[in-house]
């Protein structure tokens, strides 16, 4: 069952002996507030909800900010917004032993909480048990025991197929600020509109179709993708020729 307001403190935070163990069992709702969001011009409110996982176990810092994805941006100090699904989502990292907090737009139903919790666990991995992992890295390297202390929560992503394939077409010769310039070029250009929080517009990737149709003169032109421009259309006519997203998803 879905922990209510009442099992946790001012500060969001779960009350003590009333956190459990598990992500998708003790998800639920820790708290509500007014969310600045403009979604189709009326005031949306938003409902926080819990992956009951601790810092070590997930650090938004030292995972979203590494050159695996794109589209995340720090939005206050321990948050991140940015688009997952359909959705704008924005994740906390919760004060005190560290537990990540989400929040949607639009706003989960209640038939929709369990299958978009376990697409988060599954896009940061939270499957596996990364403090036994590390142990096990430390004890087989040397090198993994001197710095993996310092990286704490650090994890690999399980993104979108699509989107993680055109990311790295961007990345070839690249830093991360333009990448991440050409992705978000792609999204605003390409992509639909999801919704407005606080000013921001969110777009989700564009599909494989219109990723295909895109003009590689106005990458070049407008988007400064460079000898990249090429790539985009002809790399999604080329997936779309071998049997789309699932034939890409087949390949994890």
């Amino acid at each position: 069952m879905p922990r209510k307001a009442s099992d946790v403190s001012s500060e969001g935070q779960p009350t003590k002996g009333k956190s459990g163990g598990g992500h998708i069992a003790q998800s639920g709702v820790v708290a509500t507030e007014a969310c600045d969001v403009v979604l189709n011009g009326a005031a949306s409110e938003s409902i926080w909800y819990s992956l009951a996982t601790t810092e070590k176990e997930l650090n938004l810092s030292l995972t979203l900010t590494t050159g695996q994805t794109f589209r995340w941006r720090r939005t206050d100090d321990d948050e991140w917004t940015g688009v997952h699904g359909k959705r704008v989502v924005t994740l906390r990292q919760s004060k005190g032993h560290g537990d990540i907090l989400f929040r949607t737009v639009p706003k989960l139903k209640t038939d929709e909480l369990a299958p978009f919790e376990q697409s988060l666990v599954e896009f940061f991995n939270l499957r596996y048990n990364l403090e036994e992992l590390y142990a096990q890295w430390s004890a087989a390297d040397t090198r993994f025991a001197q710095v993996g202390e310092f990286l704490p929560g650090a994890r690999v992503l399980r993104q979108d197929a699509v989107e993680c394939v055109f990311s790295f077409l961007c990345s070839s010769n690249n830093n991360i600020s333009r990448i991440t310039s050409m992705v978000d070029y792609l999204s605003r250009t390409y992509g639909p509109l999801i919704a407005v929080v606080d000013g921001v517009e969110y777009f989700a990737f564009p599909a494989l179709e219109d990723l295909a149709r895109i003009p590689a003169a106005d990458l070049r032109t407008n988007g400064s993708f460079g000898y990249r421009a090429d790539w985009v259309p002809a790399a999604a006519q080329h997936i779309i020729e071998l049997g789309g997203e699932p034939w890409l998803h087949g390949l994890r």
